[in-house]
């Protein structure tokens, strides 16, 4: 059965992309040798990274859902470009 995705949830591919990552490198042989510290500290390093990739795919996801103002202008009273 195939399930429709939710709009936006291709924002947050790059997460899923650093989660699968992380899987592919604790299910192979050389993170199986590792000690426990070792793996812990593969968790922080490469977890960190997931939670900032989530945290930009969230922020992406409220711009796409943010309300387009025309109406806002800068100081010089030209419309901002960004």
């Amino acid at each position: 059965m195939i399930h429709a995705c939710p709009a936006g949830l291709e924002l947050f591919n790059p997460a899923r992309g650093q989660f699968e990552s992380i899987v592919r490198e604790l299910v192979d042989e050389a993170a199986r040798k590792m000690e426990h510290g070792q793996v812990e500290s593969l968790l922080l390093e490469k977890g960190y990274e997931l939670l900032r990739l989530l945290l930009q795919g969230c922020l992406n996801l409220l711009t796409t859902l943010e309300p387009r103002r025309d109406d806002m202008k800068g100081p010089d009273g030209a419309l901002p470009t960004h």
